[in-house]
C-alpha cells in the first residue's frame, strides 16, 4: 500500500499498530499476533474508514461512524 499511496501506507501502518496494541492489551498470545490477523484485518479496515470518509479523515468524522 505504501508504494501505491502513501497515505494509504501510512493510514495502514497506524491501523495494524492499534490493532496490534489492542491484542495486546486484551492478552492475546504473541504467537498469534506474529502470525499477523489482529493486525493485518485492522490495517485494512482502517484503509476503508480512510476511504469512507473520502480522504477527509477527522477525528468528529471517526466518532460519528463509530457511534452508528
Amino acid at each position: 500500500m505504501l508504494l501505491g499511496n502513501w497515505r494509504f501506507g501510512l493510514i495502514a501502518f497506524f491501523g495494524g499498530s492499534i490493532g496490534a496494541a489492542v491484542a495486546l492489551y486484551k492478552g492475546v498470545d504473541l504467537a498469534n499476533l506474529n502470525l499477523g490477523p489482529y493486525g493485518f484485518n485492522s490495517a485494512l479496515a482502517a484503509v476503508v474508514v480512510f476511504l469512507y470518509c473520502d480522504g477527509k479523515l477527522r477525528l468528529a468524522t471517526l466518532w460519528q461512524s463509530l457511534r452508528e
